[in-house]
């Protein structure tokens, strides 16, 4: 069964080759006087959303990708986006929701852990990039989140699991490959581990559409490198 995954990011080019289809998606801006405005905007114009999409595409032909756009021309966003994009996917229900991004310890930690446990309960699992170094990254260091970080030792289809890190997961950083551009040239970070372990986590709820995210993580736990 195909499950509905929500890619909060820089929205999703459908036309990309890599991506091939999207079930459809949102925008969350801000407007001249700093209030959030939705939008039926969720065009790519800096290519990290649909290069996101692209690795869940390749493992995940049936996956219903949701573009949930915050990104515009900087892969940077305001914490009032972030909480729109997120209560918009939570309130649809959506299974899978994806964040290439976090903060660190500050006012809206006490917000995000809400409603990652608001998702939780839902049985909804929200995977999120963070760093296991340089200060707890939020929401991947909360128990109710799948926080993934890179290790660029790892091959794209291998995860491993640290059981002493806050950020419990790791996976390869690199996107997809594009024919006559280096590895190395191409998007990488923590991001696209993200990515890939979305796509892992997508394969799981396609056998188990009910599955909650401590489930997936004892899952995932079973199928890392220690």
């Amino acid at each position: 069964m195909a499950c509905e995954i929500a890619i909060i990011d820089s929205g999703i080019n459908s036309r990309h080759s890599h991506v091939g289809r999207v079930a459809g998606g949102v925008g969350f801006f801000v407007d001249t006087m700093g209030n959030i405005e939705k939008s039926g905007d969720y065009s790519d114009h800096i290519g990290h959303g649909t290069a996101i999409a692209g690795i869940i595409r390749e493992n995940n032909p049936q996956a219903e990708l949701i573009a949930v756009k915050i990104f515009s021309t900087e892969l940077r966003a305001s914490l009032a986006q972030l909480i729109a994009a997120l209560e918009w996917a939570i309130e649809r229900n959506i299974k899978i929701i994806h964040l290439s991004l976090g903060i660190y310890a500050g006012e809206g930690r006490e917000l995000l852990l809400s409603l990652c446990k608001k998702a939780a309960d839902q049985n909804q699992i929200i995977i999120a990039s963070g760093r296991r170094f340089g200060g707890l990254t939020f929401p991947a260091a909360f128990d109710s989140v799948v926080g993934v970080c890179k290790d660029d030792s790892l091959d794209k289809n291998e995860i491993s699991f640290d059981v002493d890190n806050s950020i419990e997961f790791a996976a390869c950083g690199f996107a997809r490959t594009i024919p006559g551009i280096p590895r190395e040239a191409n998007f990488r970070g923590h991001s696209f581990a993200a990515a890939r372990l979305t796509a892992r986590v997508a394969e799981i709820v396609e056998n188990e559409p009910d599955i909650s995210v401590l489930d997936v993580k004892k899952i995932l736990k079973q199928q890392s490198h220690c």
